[in-house]
């Protein structure tokens, strides 16, 4: 009997044991991705992803040959107003190109050329001022009162002083 209970505490123990799941791939496929500079990465980590490709300092004689090569001289010639961005690895050579104005915004084209992808795009630089503001409130002005203090929800009349509404707050004095 002792021996019976034995073997069904052991039975008990097996079908209670966990399963360990381990995060480690198995192994990663093998292939290869070909990178703008020629070298090759292959797929690596948790995940198989592949390496990023090394970036190689690209000389501006290397950036002004793929900007006149890409659908860059398209919008313009190129200038020689140049900068390089460290930080985002590119290259930015304006364009002799006619300027486009988008309401209170004036655009400039410039070429944007990528040392990782060792690829260009015109990228529309755009500068001035904020497109004006919507009036949130109710102009009232002439309406016989001067509205000094109001709410400042939407529809809400708009505050009037001596200046924006003397029609309403010219106050005489007797």
């Amino acid at each position: 009997m002792k021996r019976g209970l034995l073997i069904l505490f052991m039975i008990f123990l097996g079908g209670c044991s966990q399963e360990v799941i381990v995060d480690e791939p198995v192994g990663c496929p093998e292939d290869a991705k070909v990178c703008p500079d020629g070298s090759t990465v292959v797929r690596e980590g948790l995940r198989c992803e592949f390496a990023e490709c090394p970036i190689v300092k690209m000389s501006l004689e290397e950036a002004v040959e793929i900007a006149k090569a890409s659908d860059c001289i398209t919008k313009g010639a190129l200038t020689e107003e140049i900068m390089y961005n460290e930080n985002t690895y590119t290259w930015w050579i304006n364009l002799d190109a006619e300027k486009e104005d988008i309401g209170p915004l004036s655009c400039n084209p410039t070429c944007v050329v990528s040392e990782k992808t060792m690829e260009s795009e015109v990228n529309w630089r755009c500068t001035g001022g904020k497109p004006p503001e919507e009036k949130n409130c109710v102009d009232n002005c002439g309406d016989g009162m001067c509205a000094e203090v109001v709410c400042t929800a939407i529809g809400c009349p708009c505050a009037e002083t001596i200046k924006s509404c003397p029609v309403d707050c010219n106050v005489t004095q007797i």
